[in-house]
């Protein structure tokens, strides 16, 4: 009950019990109402959420939720529990006080006790029975938790935080009250007393309780309890499994962090360069990692014109004129894994998108892997053919009717489910390999355009994928920290309507915050595979074009991927595992290249045969 129970006795101090007291007014109470926006929630202990409301004034008061289970639903309600009560307390009293033939024997008696002229009863079933009647009530403060406010807070004195949890009303609009109330003391002839008379030897005295609780200056507002959040980054209601808006893995991706800065444009851009730093440096080393035994093979396949030779020649770019006459560019026309265009691509991307969806952790077929699905679809189609124009409108040779396709190749299907089962085993997020694997997709026809256009196109097509996804990370970002319900002019919004607007912008911002966030992930998880110097990727278009210029943008696209992709989804030490696996895939492509190289120059050399002449 606030301040009532703490405030109000049951027992004055002695007075003759025909002298009538005046009511004791209760001291002003004010609430700071909440205002039309949800309210806030708070995590508290054991997981359960509180939100926080400010009471000023010190008088005794009862409101909405001071009830053991529940809150009251009127004040006239919680008024009738308050007297009752009174009423309860002053008859124990009384039965306790009826005892006694004089006042001496009351005073003297252990069940009483007296300290600096204020009584208080101490008899066991006196006070067990006094607790009976609180209980019997049902008035109650034990749900919420007081809080009083420090005078340098900037609260008014004496002003009290109230948490009171989510769970005591539920989600919705409520309206709630606050009010103090006043009692006729102790002595008023209305309230129950006990008069002795004063005998030859005896002192006489009175002893009585307040009494008639009557509730002043009513105050009712409107509060709306939002719906439990999800622990996720984007937040949002708390949703049932496999329902359409349930959260999955990328509403808690790695938002766009730099650290602890002033908030200064100085302080911002040295975080950045701070978190930078490592992914440049990690980046680099991919490359190097990549283009040193590349280098090793492309040199020794150009010169042989062996079985082994010619396999390595089909998949890895020849330094220079093969042996043999073989045409340096004939790979970069051939067509694997049988292409597909128009609406048959469009039924792979669907596959596929519906594969990646189901493949999240916890995820089978349902609203939420559906949303998802479409999510992926809708992403994939903007990449696929956004690259595909910048590349066409770069590289292609332009014909009259000519203009790029959506394309897709059947067997992804397969390769993607292969893929999907070995992300299990090494923890990566399906998307990623989702990227990886269609990153193949974007490879044109160039047979007649020469080997700088194609380089071009590769570049654009890299910096494509490199700022959508970097702006869909910053999109994803600003919605984990401004979410959606921020924006929501809540004054003018209806009250009974708030609890399902608020709904529905949390929704929101989950639909279209992990709608960017598998926009980041496929479109920079693409940029270290499509740019790997083999055939079919279009690395290999810039490999053999300039090698410097590869080693450049390759190591830029790494870094990008290591600086937003790396950390994903939640921590350092979520991805350290599957960083290990993508590390350990570049070492084991340098190890394999190593040992290629070694088998064809070594038998060679071994048996003293000179190497064939190029020329």
């Amino acid at each position: 009950m606030g301040a009532c129970l703490a405030c109000a006795g049951l027992l004055a101090a002695l007075a003759p019990a025909a002298v009538a007291v005046p009511g004791e007014q209760g001291a002003a109470v004010e609430v700071v109402e909440p205002g039309p926006a949800p309210v806030a929630l708070k995590a508290g202990p054991g997981g359960k959420s509180f939100w926080e409301l400010t009471v000023k004034g010190g008088g005794a008061y009862i409101a909405s939720w001071e009830r053991s289970t529940g809150v009251w639903s009127t004040p006239e309600e919680a008024g009738a529990a308050l007297t009752g009560m009174y009423d309860c307390r002053n008859k124990a009293v009384m039965k306790f006080v009826d005892q006694f033939p004089t006042y001496q024997a009351f005073n003297a008696s252990p069940g009483v006790k007296d300290e600096a002229g204020k009584m208080s009863f101490v008899d066991p079933a006196t006070v067990k029975a006094m607790e009976k009647c609180l209980t019997d009530s049902s008035i109650s403060s034990d749900q919420v938790k007081y809080v009083k406010e420090k005078a340098t807070s900037g609260k008014t004195p004496g002003s009290v935080v109230i948490q009171i949890p989510a769970a005591l009303t539920g989600p919705g609009t409520h309206e709630l009250f606050i009010a103090k109330y006043a009692l006729l003391a102790s002595g008023n002839p209305a309230c129950p007393s006990k008069t002795w008379a004063p005998g030859p030897d005896t002192m006489g005295g009175a002893v009585g309780g307040m009494c008639n609780p009557s509730l002043q200056d009513i105050k009712k507002f409107t509060v709306t309890i939002p719906r439990e959040a999800s622990a996720t980054v984007l937040g949002g209601p708390v949703a049932a499994a496999g329902a359409w808006f349930e959260p999955s893995a990328y509403s808690n991706a790695r938002p766009l962090e730099v650290g602890a800065t002033s908030g200064t444009v100085g302080a911002t851009v040295a975080g950045l360069w701070q978190a930078a730093v490592p992914a440049l440096v990690l980046g680099v080393g991919l490359a190097l990692l990549l283009a040193v035994p590349t280098a090793l093979l492309s040199a020794e396949t150009g010169r042989r014109t062996g079985r082994l030779a010619g396999a390595v020649r089909i998949v890895v770019p020849v330094a220079g004129p093969p042996v043999g006459g073989v045409s340096r560019r004939r790979w970069w026309s051939t067509r694997t894994l049988g292409m597909v265009h128009g609406p048959l691509a469009f039924l792979v991307l669907v596959a596929c998108s519906a594969l990646a969806a189901v493949g999240q952790r916890g995820f089978g077929w349902n609203g939420g892997s559906a949303r998802l699905a479409l999510s992926f679809l809708a992403a994939f189609l903007l990449l696929n053919y956004g690259s595909m124009v910048l590349r066409w409108a770069i590289a292609s040779r332009h014909r009259r009717g000519s203009f790029p396709r959506v394309a897709a190749r059947p067997i992804y299907v397969v390769v993607l489910l292969a893929s999907l089962a070995a992300a299990r085993v090494v923890g990566l997020e399906p998307a990623l390999v989702f990227g990886a694997v269609l990153a193949i997709d974007y490879s044109l026809n160039t047979e007649e355009a020469g080997p700088r256009r194609p380089a071009m196109a590769a570049i654009a097509g890299t910096l494509f994928l490199a700022v959508v996804g970097f702006a869909a990370w910053a999109g994803y970002s600003f919605l984990a920290a401004n979410h959606v319900e921020t924006f929501i002019r809540w004054g003018e919004i209806q009250p009974d309507s708030v609890a399902a607007v608020n709904d529905a912008a949390g929704m929101v911002t989950v639909a279209a915050g992990e709608f960017l966030a598998v926009i980041a992930t496929v479109a920079i998880a693409a940029l270290p595979v499509t740019l790997l110097p083999f055939a079919p990727f279009e690395g290999a278009l810039l490999w053999a074009w300039r090698r410097g210029a590869w080693l450049l943008t390759y190591a830029v696209a790494a870094a990008v991927f290591s600086f937003v992709l790396v950390p994903w989804p939640g921590s350092v030490g979520a991805m350290e595992g599957p960083l290990n696996a993508w590390l350990g895939l570049y070492a084991g492509y340098a190890v394999l290249a190593g040992v290629l190289w070694a088998m064809m120059v070594l038998p060679v050399r071994g048996r003293g045969v000179p190497s064939p002449d190029p020329s």
